[in-house]
């Protein structure tokens, strides 16, 4: 890993920082740890049908960047 590389340990404190930010917002769909080009990065998943405020999800959290992707979720499969 070179030093520009967030560490696992960052990438898990930054994780738990958004659950606690964002977690009960509307459009939270789910954050996560993911692989990147570079290493690993942060995902935060949006409902694309709430509307977010301009600049209320930061670029980069934590010194770590954000990939914001748009998904509607899984819902309770009725068995």
């Amino acid at each position: 890993m070179s030093g520009s590389e967030p560490s696992t340990r960052s990438l898990q404190r930054a994780k738990r920082s958004l659950l606690e930010k964002y977690g009960q917002c509307d459009w939270f769909r789910g954050v996560g740890i993911v692989p990147t080009d570079g290493g690993l990065g942060l995902r935060l998943n949006v409902d694309p049908d709430v509307k977010i405020k301009e600049g209320e999800i930061p670029a980069i959290h934590n010194n770590i960047a954000i990939e914001i992707v748009r998904t509607k979720g899984y819902k309770l499969r009725k068995d």
